[in-house]
């Protein structure tokens, strides 16, 4: 049974009227007036003939009229980018202009056709676009916006989306009101598609949910808060239970590996005392190894022949030292012969005088330097200095040939000792790898060993975590039921008005409710009934807007009344079915006076014929015409 709210008198927001201009200037007519009343408003195309062929309804401006009006309700964009691009090209200048009313007052607000003008987007407060045109006062554009967040979002501020993480804001409830046509109305709680490129928020099906349950009054702040402590656990639990199974993973990988080289049971392997008596084992295991790869060096002797080796070449050295003195002592001493041999009577008398200093008698005495000898004693004295050089140099020859001959064996001792000093490095160095090898893998099974014990505890405490965590969701679990359980009697209301609506389009009793579970409202149908078609799915749809509509007409929720339909007959739901939704909308006009709701649709399907006619129809287009476009171009 309906019972209409008589205290209700208009939408709290509805669309007066939509103009299009090719400039905002004084003097210029618009291009395109559409007027829209409260209750049902059809924007139409031509019936075709049975002699046309080619298209009648299909881009001819229905969705853009929608989006347009979406516009100036606070959407960024109306169309799809390459279509916006030709209308800016072919509008420089071009501006929409909307008398809304909100909450009883009327409001004229301007955008641009241009996205880049978008700044300039202006609104007037209580006058009409003719008032706009001889210079009312302005407001501001974000004045108008803010006065929609006020009637709308605001009533529910205390609530977040989970999904978007975020107040509601009131671009949420017009994406719901107003559905994407691209949509194909396929799912009641999908609203935007982003292939539409529409710029608002596409919200999951939680988020969507919760604002259809807000608008109803089906969801109050401490729900809200109960549902964004519910996300944030099932975000924490998603953690811990990635890092459980990771952290399982890598124990169980050492216990294979511990079970593998410990050769113990898997009970020691778990038990509490295998910690403290594995290691302690390792640790004996790794300081015998150590001290066996630090004692390897002696114990093979390679010590002992490092020090051979190293007096072997010191010796060689040492000779090696000896034979270069003696060869620069007889280089010295050939050169001192050839001066001897070479040398004038001044240089000799010069050596002799150098001699004679060493002599105790007076230089005057000495018979040497008689004068009438002089020439003679040189002659001595050269031959004695020959002689003298002689035998040094046959000394050093002997000294030189005795040196070469010591240095002989010695290098044959060198090179024995570094032959075998380095085959017992290379079986030592070979020898020590293999034991760092095994000292490696004492290290490794050590270091497992050690960790096990501290990574199982912490396998344990993210268990009981985890646990703690279901817990406190099952708690939340069972409150956010008996929110549920509190809106009973609402969410009677509401699917009485959704099962209603559902009889009126499919013309039999079907069983459709709203279900309210813990992350989505979820819209079910008879459970004995086979999965729904293309035509259900939109009847479920159009079910769920019109029957909120139709609840909210009765005083239930804090919908603003207005709902665009933009295309919404499915390709399999029956014309004849899809005729009710007329004839419903005609129905709720009915039961009040005033019309307290506006219902806008845009439709190819034709409307019942006593419909296509004023007051219900607004704008009949036509591809064929070029007038009966909404730009009165194509784009």
């Amino acid at each position: 049974m309906f019972e209409p709210d008589r205290s209700l008198t208009e939408p709290v927001i509805w669309i007066q009227r939509l103009l299009i201009f090719d400039e905002h200037a004084p003097g210029v007519e618009p291009r395109r007036d559409v007027p829209f009343r409260r209750g049902l408003n059809i924007i139409a195309t031509e019936i075709p003939g049975p002699e046309v062929t080619v298209p009648v309804g299909h881009d001819v401006g229905k969705t853009l009229l929608t989006r347009l009006i979406r516009y100036c309700l606070g959407e960024p964009t109306y169309a799809k980018t390459a279509v916006r691009a030709a209308i800016e090209r072919e509008f420089p200048e071009g501006v929409v202009i909307a008398e809304i009313f909100v909450g009883g007052e009327l409001w004229t607000v301007l955008r641009p056709l241009v996205l880049e003008r978008r700044s300039k987007s202006t609104a007037w407060r209580g006058t009409d676009w003719k008032g706009v045109a001889h210079g009312a006062t302005e407001s501001t554009y974000s004045q108008f916006l803010e006065r929609l967040e006020q009637l709308t979002a605001l009533k529910f501020a205390g609530l977040m989306l989970p999904g978007q993480k975020r107040k509601p804001v009131w671009r949420d409830v017009l994406a719901w009101l107003s559905r994407d046509q691209h949509c194909a109305y396929r799912d009641p709680l999908e609203w935007r598609s982003p292939w539409a490129e529409s710029g608002s928020s596409e919200l999951n099906a939680e988020d969507a949910s919760l604002v259809v349950r807000m608008a109803m009054d089906l969801a109050d702040e401490d729900e809200g808060e109960l549902i964004q402590r519910r996300k944030s656990l099932i975000e924490k639990k998603r953690e811990e239970v990635k890092q459980y199974r990771e952290n399982k993973t890598a124990l169980e990988q050492q216990r294979t590996f511990l079970l593998a080289h410990l050769k113990v049971g898997q009970e020691l392997l778990d038990g509490d005392l295998f910690g403290s008596t594995a290691v302690r084992e390792l640790e004996q295991e790794i300081a015998e190894a150590k001290a066996d790869i630090d004692g390897l060096p002696r114990t093979s002797g390679l010590l002992q022949l490092a020090k051979v080796r190293k007096s072997a070449a010191k010796a060689v050295r040492s000779t090696q030292a000896a034979i270069r003195l003696r060869t620069k002592d007889r280089k010295n001493e050939e050169t001192q012969l050839d001066r001897n041999r070479t040398a004038t009577g001044d240089d000799l008398l010069e050596q002799l005088g150098d001699l004679a200093s060493g002599c105790p008698a007076s230089y005057s005495e000495c018979p040497l330097y008689e004068e009438n000898e002089q020439v003679r004693e040189r002659e001595l004295y050269r031959a004695a200095l020959v002689e003298s050089s002689t035998r040094r140099l046959a000394e050093l020859d002997q000294s030189l040939a005795q040196l070469r001959e010591q240095i002989r064996p010695e290098r044959v001792q060198l090179k024995k000792s570094r032959s075998a000093h380095h085959e017992l490095a290379l079986t030592v160095k070979k020898e020590l790898r293999s034991k760092r090898q095994v000292l490696a893998r004492l290290e490794a099974i050590h270091s497992a060993a050690e960790a096990y014990a501290p990574a199982r505890e912490e396998l344990h405490k993210l268990g009981r975590a985890i646990k703690r965590i279901q817990k406190r969701l099952d708690t939340l679990k069972t409150q956010q039921r008996e929110f549920a359980e509190r809106n009973t009697k609402k969410l009677r209301r509401l699917n009485e008005s959704i099962q209603a609506v559902q009889r009126r389009i499919l013309g039999r009793d079907a069983a459709p409710s709203l279900r309210i579970g813990i992350n989505r409202l979820t819209f079910t149908g008879n459970n004995e009934e086979p999965a729904p078609g293309e035509g259900m799915a939109t009847s479920a749809t159009l079910s769920l807007d019109l029957g909120c509509l139709r609840a909210s007409l009765t005083g239930l929720g804090f919908l603003p009344r207005l709902l665009i339909h933009d295309s919404p007959r499915g390709g399999d739901l029956e014309a004849h079915l899809y005729a009710q939704l007329f004839q419903l909308a005609i129905d709720l006009e009915r039961a009040f006076d005033p019309v307290p709701f506006q219902y806008i649709l845009a439709t190819t399907t034709h409307p019942p014929d006593e419909l296509l006619k004023p007051p219900y129809l607004k704008l009949m287009l036509d591809a064929r015409d070029p007038d009966k476009l909404l730009l009165k171009k194509r784009f």
